[in-house]
């Protein structure tokens, strides 16, 4: 009797896998338009779990690959891979930087970011770079730090007698890394879809436009580099052909592009080079096996597809309405090639903190990456390690053919019709259809949690009427309301909704402590000159977020804080990098600073700007609408989000040295104790539970 023959079942592939668990998230998270509980956990999760990886091996693999070579080897592989690496790096960031050609004009603006406030003024570039203590470097993750003390220990590795038992250790090592990696890789379809999920669910037509615009620029990047640049650029001063260098690269470029990973195509480059090198000198030049040690060791560095994650950071500053400018490229540069020895997991927010760009692009970057990225970084990758590994084994070996008028043209050509069909991208953006949305989800957003009963009172009594002198809470009970003042154009704490509703920051808090002490609300609309007397009369019994500085404290009675200011600047966008520097900006002579009553604190104005003249602003709303000469506003950082998501064309910054932080309380009648009391512990309960948090990054981060 015949066998029976079965048709063994056709397996999914991981990558399969990660791109159905991707596509799944994003349509779930479309339909239902919020995030399933859990999911920003479970994706969190899954982003730390890669991450726990890539220092160890980077350590081993560095300590491994080095530790083998001999001296003189060594030598040579310093000197020109060096080269060769910092000559291909500046090629690829030439371009990526031009990217930002292709983004169209477009109005754009952000809800804040505890990111805008970052200083990277005082940051300590020797401990990142050099590890005085190589254990802080590692609890630190200072990856510049963590690779020189590796570098230093693989060369310490050369000297040693009997090294190849010790080093074989590492490789041990290494390998069992890999597989642990490839374990937790198993886990990605169900990490990707958490991660797309809760993303999407967020995702604004906005964003979505802007990832289009994204994804276009990286596809044009990594096709002109990939396919035009680099192998164009090794066959002008190598003996080989571009036929050649493609041949070699393919598989390798086919292999990373489906498994979005270009440490499982290190072997195959390496086999490749040492093939064609081989081809070339003959096989019996075994020192020219350098293609076995250079391939590993550029995994270890920021090469192809860590690069090419730059461009979502000029992308992303572009979308969050500050694009990068002049100097902050070599900013970019240099911080990029020191984070991105991380992965670009662990990389991107601390790049985004680093040039003050909204933390909340993050997920952007990662939807992006999955989707197709990533697999276009395995493409850029596996060239970039092919173009490192071949010629830095063609200058060892000596045998550089130099082309250079022949390379020049070629490099000039290439870069004068990538630049074109940047432009030509970037304006046909413009022609499509994109409306400005940062002013409709700001005014659109309703109160968190269901409200009281509220009514508002425009006109306050007389401010002479003064209320029976109970204290204030059991005044609240026997009226039934909490009598709450606010201000006008407090944005984003105090202010009218599209559908006429009093909402913001100060309005949630007051709604969810009437609903604890079971009494309506009675909001009344004032002026800071009534704030003082209607408070003292009794008629009030608080007011809105009054600035907690010394001025204020001997005009009011003042609650303990219930959030923090950091003072930042509003400028013109056109004018955003004249006011990075505060010791420039102080200095500058007929300055004229703008800044509102109630956060004028005169002491530290005076310090922060000597030289300015200053002008105080009866509301902020001033400065964007009347013809004034007024340069620049000094405002709350929150607030200035805010108005910046109103009057798109101003941006929020803040300059590289801190200005003020101030406190803000709530004002309440003087001589209550008893409710200064009862004030202190809400708010303190309040904090400690997550609930004034979640209210903030509700009204004030704009989160759902």
């Amino acid at each position: 009797m015949d066998a029976c023959k079965t048709t063994p079942e056709k397996s999914v592939s991981l990558t399969q896998k990660i791109i159905l668990s991707l596509i799944a998230g994003i349509i779930t998270g479309l339909l239902l338009g919020y995030p399933i509980q859990g999911t920003e956990l479970v994706g969190k999760a899954f982003v730390m779990l890669l991450q726990m990886t890539a220092i160890p091996y980077i350590c081993v693999s560095l300590i491994a690959g080095i530790g083998f070579l001999d001296k003189e080897t060594a030598l040579k592989l310093m000197k020109y891979g060096a080269l060769v690496y910092l000559g291909l790096t500046a090629i690829m960031l030439c371009f990526i930087y031009l990217s930002a050609i292709s983004f169209p004009n477009w109005q754009a603006s952000n809800f804040y970011s505890a990111n805008t406030l970052a200083d990277t003024s005082n940051a300590n570039l020797l401990s990142i770079f050099i590890p005085s203590n190589p254990f802080t470097a590692l609890s630190n993750t200072h990856v510049p730090a963590i690779v020189l003390f590796c570098v230093f220990l693989g060369v310490g590795f050369m000297s040693v007698e009997y090294r190849n038992q010790s080093l074989l250790f590492f490789k041990d090592v290494q390998q069992a890394i890999v597989n642990v990696n490839n374990l937790i890789l198993k886990l990605a379809p169900l990490g990707v879809f958490c991660i797309s999920q809760h993303a999407s669910a967020s995702l604004s037509k906005e964003e979505i436009d802007g990832l289009v615009v994204y994804i276009t620029s990286v596809t044009l990047i990594t096709f002109v580099l990939t396919f035009i640049v680099l192998p164009g650029l090794i066959a002008s001063i190598t003996p080989f052909s571009y036929r050649q260098i493609i041949y070699v690269s393919k598989d390798a470029m086919l292999t990373a592009f489906v498994t979005g990973h270009i440490l499982v195509v290190l072997p195959i480059i390496a086999e490749k080079v040492k093939k064609l090198i081989n081809q070339h000198l003959g096989a019996e030049q075994n020192e020219y096996n350098l293609a076995e040690v250079v391939a590993p060791i550029s995994f270890s560095l920021p090469t192809g597809s860590k690069l090419i994650s730059l461009s979502f950071i000029v992308f992303a500053a572009w979308f969050d309405g500050q694009p990068i400018q002049g100097g902050d490229y070599a900013l970019l540069s240099v911080l990029g090639f020191s984070y991105l020895f991380n992965s670009n997991y662990g990389a991107i927010p601390d790049l985004l903190n680093a040039l003050n760009i909204t933390s909340g692009l993050y997920d952007l970057f990662v939807i992006a990456e999955n989707l197709i990225v990533r697999h276009l970084g395995g493409i850029i990758g596996a060239m970039f390690c092919v173009a490192l590994t071949v010629l830095t084994t063609v200058a060892c070996a000596g045998i550089w053919q130099f082309h250079f008028r022949k390379g020049l043209l070629f490099l000039s050509l290439t870069l004068i019709l990538f630049t074109s069909l940047l432009f030509g991208i970037g304006r046909g953006f413009e022609i499509i259809s994109h409306q400005y949305q940062g002013y409709e989800r700001f005014i659109d957003r309703n109160l968190m949690f269901k409200p009281v009963n509220s009514k508002i009172i425009k006109d306050p009594v007389d401010e002479t009427l003064t209320e029976d002198k109970k204290d204030t809470l059991d005044r609240i009970k026997q009226r039934g309301s909490i009598r709450f003042g606010y201000y006008q154009d407090a944005l984003p704490f105090a202010f009218n909704n599209k559908n006429g509703q009093l909402v913001g920051l100060d309005i949630e808090l007051i709604h969810m402590l009437a609903r604890e002490l079971k009494v309506d609300i009675e909001f009344v609309k004032l002026t800071h000159a009534q704030t003082q007397a209607l408070l003292r009369s009794g008629y009030l019994d608080m007011a809105s977020g009054i600035p907690l500085i010394s001025e204020n404290l001997t005009n009011f009675s003042l609650s303990i804080p219930y959030t923090y200011e950091k003072m930042a600047l509003i400028v013109k966008d056109k004018q955003r990098s004249e006011y990075k520097d505060l010791s420039i900006v102080s200095n500058k002579e007929n300055l004229i600073i703008g800044i509102p009553g109630s956060l004028f604190y005169k002491e530290a104005i005076d310090y922060a700007f000597p030289k300015a003249k200053i002008e105080v602003l009866t509301t902020p709303r001033k400065f964007f609408v009347e013809k004034h000469n007024i340069d620049a506003m000094v405002f709350g950082a929150a607030g200035a989000s805010a108005w910046t998501l109103v009057y798109p064309d101003y941006s929020v910054v803040t300059p590289n040295q801190e200005l003020s932080k101030i406190p803000i309380s709530f004002a309440i009648p003087p001589n209550d104790h008893r409710f200064e009391l009862f004030l202190r512990n809400w708010i303190t309960l309040n904090t400690n539970n997550g609930n004034i948090d979640k209210i903030f990054k509700y009204w004030i981060e704009g989160k759902n």
